[in-house]
């Protein structure tokens, strides 16, 4: 699993139970490794929330609306992960329930089919944060790239210190040549 959490190219997903998101131990694992070597790599980290049939709805405070309890729940995620001082993307908490329309013939094909596209979206969507991130840094490097070829890699103030540093090294080789030549009048 390390060998999958250290490679740059894997977008980690955990995937937790509705009631108790995030688990335990997803917690600590994304806490350690968040605040470990990896501490810049939370847009590559994700977490499936796994709701049952009526659990969105019975969240304190959503007054029986599914998508209010998922959004109230999503929160509590985020600050659980904020709690631990975790930067976590709230757009990479995702939720979603494969059974929600399974026994009801209220829902249509239709209900159940944007459901999976919305989920699958939000999946899309993480690796396209990530894809843009990625081109950013490549965006970043080839202008650092091109700011050293062209010579313009230090400021002013830090061209002026070199300039200084040098003019004082040529100041002390010629105390050192005047030294040794009076040494070698006197001698």
């Amino acid at each position: 699993m390390q060998k999958y959490i250290e490679n740059q190219d894997t977008i980690r997903l955990f995937v937790t139970s509705f009631n108790d998101a995030p688990e335990a131990n997803i917690r600590n694992l994304i806490g350690y490794h968040l605040t470990s070597k990896f501490k810049d790599f939370h847009h590559r980290f994700v977490t499936l929330v796994l709701p049952h049939k009526n659990q969105p709805e019975q969240v304190n405070g959503c007054d029986g609306d599914w998508y209010t309890g998922i959004q109230i729940r999503k929160e509590e995620v985020q600050a659980t992960f904020r709690n631990l001082n975790l930067d976590f993307f709230l757009e990479n908490i995702l939720f979603y329930d494969a059974f929600r329309y399974y026994g009801d013939d209220i829902y249509t094909k239709e209900d159940v089919q944007a459901d999976k596209n919305e989920f699958l979206e939000a999946i899309a969507d993480v690796v396209e944060r990530r894809r843009n991130i990625l081109l950013d840094e490549i965006n970043n490097i080839q202008e650092n790239f091109t700011r050293i070829k062209n010579g313009d890699a230090l400021t002013v103030s830090e061209i002026e210190a070199i300039v200084e540093v040098k003019r004082e090294e040529e100041d002390l080789q010629n105390h050192e040549e005047q030294i040794e030549r009076y040494l070698k009048k006197s001698g």
